[in-house]
């Protein structure tokens, strides 16, 4: 080959090389940008994603997110996703922060942040919610505490009424004691503000003493029925009701002590369950009604009850529904001799 023949081949490969060098570097390609709901199409040359956003006027905000990020390099028709991050404020701790963040979860925003949320802590309207442009995510810090806490308990008034004394003389027989128990409550706060307070532990310290006070009236009663009788002594005491199902005594029939009272016998009406400290058992009464309601009428002493402490009295019914109709109510109970039989003391409690 001629020299000249070299020399004009050499020339041809270097413009072949510039031009496809040429090309390569100023290939234009189809560019599709994303930005929210706005679609911008163009075609350039550059393959720098930040320089595509710069010719393209798209300015970005610091936590706006581009996908892929702006410092990847094209060389091909592409898409470019931009996420603008939204504003959020976020309202805890006594503090109100404005913040932006791409992430659409309420949790994931917290994360982002480092804001810890606690076991008990409530994050309003929900951690799991999808936030938008302008929401407020709310923290309540909730603690949740054991607090055990020292309370008295004021001692009842006993009043016992008595034919040893004349109509309306009032004699006090003992000084009233208040009693001492530990309380412990299970005490829920929300950013420091106490919301609940259930008590879980009561525990006794000193029981009370309850004063006894004996008053003196007329030794005859007349019952609503028109029966007289005569009585040892008078209480006025609070009364409530029991059965034979669980929830009042605490017996599956299956029991061998289903049904049995204290004293050992079969309760039915008529049976009472009383405090022995105040009245024996085993007395016979007659429980009259303060409230213009029916007497309970007469009744025999026999059973005993946890909760029958000082002037509680509990009255045998053996209808689950009355029992429980029945409720809280002040009774005058007279003790009487013990010439009323069994027998009226089970006609009147029927």
């Amino acid at each position: 080959m001629r020299k000249k023949d070299i020399i004009i081949l050499c020339i041809i490969i270097l413009f072949s090389s510039l031009s496809v060098y040429t090309y390569s570097k100023f290939q234009v390609k189809d560019i599709v940008i994303i930005d929210n709901d706005k679609k911008i199409v163009l075609k350039t040359p550059l393959k720098r994603i930040d320089k595509i956003l710069d010719i393209a006027n798209i300015a970005l905000n610091e936590k706006d997110k581009v996908i892929p990020s702006v410092d990847t390099k094209i060389d091909k028709n592409f898409e470019i996703t931009i996420i603008r991050a939204k504003k959020i404020e976020i309202d805890y701790d006594g503090i109100e922060k404005e913040v932006f963040s791409t992430n659409n979860l309420a949790i994931d925003v917290l994360k982002e942040y480092s804001i810890n949320i606690g076991e008990f802590d409530k994050v309003l309207p929900s951690k799991n919610i999808v936030v938008s442009d302008g929401d407020i995510i709310k923290i309540i810090r909730v603690e949740k505490k054991l607090v055990t806490e020292k309370k008295i308990v004021k001692y009842d008034t006993i009043i016992k009424m008595t034919t040893k004394l004349k109509s309306g003389q009032i004699k006090k027989i003992s000084d009233g004691l208040d009693g001492l128990t530990n309380v412990t409550y299970n005490i829920t706060t929300e950013d420091g503000k106490e919301v609940s307070r259930k008590i879980i532990k009561n525990e006794i310290v000193t029981e009370s003493k309850a004063e006894i006070i004996e008053k003196g009236i007329d030794k005859l009663f007349v019952t609503s029925r028109g029966m007289p009788f005569r009585y040892k002594s008078v209480i006025i005491m609070r009364a409530s009701a029991y059965d034979l199902s669980f929830a009042s005594c605490g017996k599956y029939p299956d029991n061998p002590e289903y049904g049995i009272t204290f004293s050992g016998t079969k309760a039915h009406p008529g049976v009472v369950a009383v405090d022995p400290k105040v009245i024996p058992l085993k007395s016979k009464l007659y429980v009259e009604s303060l409230d213009r309601t029916k007497d309970y009428g007469f009744a025999s002493a026999e059973d005993t009850g946890s909760a029958i402490k000082g002037n509680r009295i509990d009255l045998f019914i053996g209808d689950n529904k009355a029992a429980m109709r029945y409720g809280r109510r002040n009774v005058r109970v007279y003790v009487i001799d013990d010439n009323v039989t069994d027998e009226l003391i089970k006609g009147y409690g029927k």
